[in-house]
């Protein structure tokens, strides 16, 4: 059993490792021969520096927690609306039929293009990340709530309704739980959107974040903070991601 996990464990963990050691080789062989400019392409061990600086030396970290917050707070924000708004619109045929060009509208909006709108009605704080980053994380959640709403059985709909029970105990009883596997999977996609909206905020016009810092030492052409500064916010993605997989796999383990 124990050797089975082991094994299911190298096979999931070596083959992107052993990529990431090759591109990393690589890398350090191109920018240590010379074949590339510093100002385009830094060497691994000046990224490296830079983020041990920018760690031991406390600069990473409120502006880690500036775009975590933002990012967080739009991401409850679009989870509430978006679940909010598709049971609204779930609960009839003819709603679902006028809402659908309104939302395929919507979503077909370029929504990274208010980002400096977003400035002009919040101003530079935290109000005007928010807003960008939920209104690119709520669609995902919408659509996934929709989807997860109509696929529940219209059998288990009529033991509802033949046992008396109103449409808000269905929905709370029976469709809300049916579609929690979907919505969970809108919550994680619904994440790193919330997470681009923020940060695209950030470069319209912030005071702090990652954003923000990506900008400034782009501003003095410090390429190799630049490239530390993203790893740092893939790794941040990446914390969600996972972190968002976690809840769903422990929120409906119950599907299984």
């Amino acid at each position: 059993m124990r050797s089975a996990a082991l094994r299911g464990l190298i096979e999931v963990v070596v083959p992107p490792l052993a990529f990431f050691l090759i591109v990393l080789a690589c890398w350090d062989v191109i920018t240590a021969a010379g074949f590339v400019d510093p100002l385009m392409l830094p060497s691994p061990r000046d990224v490296a520096n830079q983020l041990h600086y920018g760690f031991s030396s406390g600069i990473f970290w409120p502006h880690i927690g500036t775009t975590l917050a933002e990012t967080l707070i739009a991401l409850a924000i679009s989870i509430v609306l978006g679940v909010a708004s598709a049971a609204f619109v779930a609960q009839s045929e003819e709603l679902r039929e006028v809402a659908n060009p309104i939302l395929v509208a919507f979503e077909a909006f370029p929504k990274i293009a208010l980002a400096p709108l977003a400035i002009t009605w919040f101003g530079y704080g935290i109000g005007s990340k928010v807003y960008l980053a939920t209104a690119i994380a709520y669609f995902p959640v919408l659509i996934a709530t929709l989807a997860g709403l109509g696929a529940v059985p219209a059998g288990q709909q009529d033991l509802f309704r033949a046992l008396g029970a109103s449409r808000m105990q269905t929905l709370i009883k029976l469709k809300i739980p049916y579609a929690l596997p979907y919505i969970l999977s809108g919550v994680n996609i619904a994440a790193i959107a919330a997470l681009i909206g923020s940060i695209v905020a950030e470069f319209a016009g912030s005071r702090a974040g990652l954003g923000r810092l990506i900008l400034y030492a782009n501003e003095v052409l410090a390429t190799d903070r630049v490239f530390a500064i993203l790893i740092v916010l893939s790794s941040v993605g990446i914390s969600l991601h996972f972190a968002t997989q976690f809840a769903r796999r422990r929120l409906t383990s119950w599907a299984s």
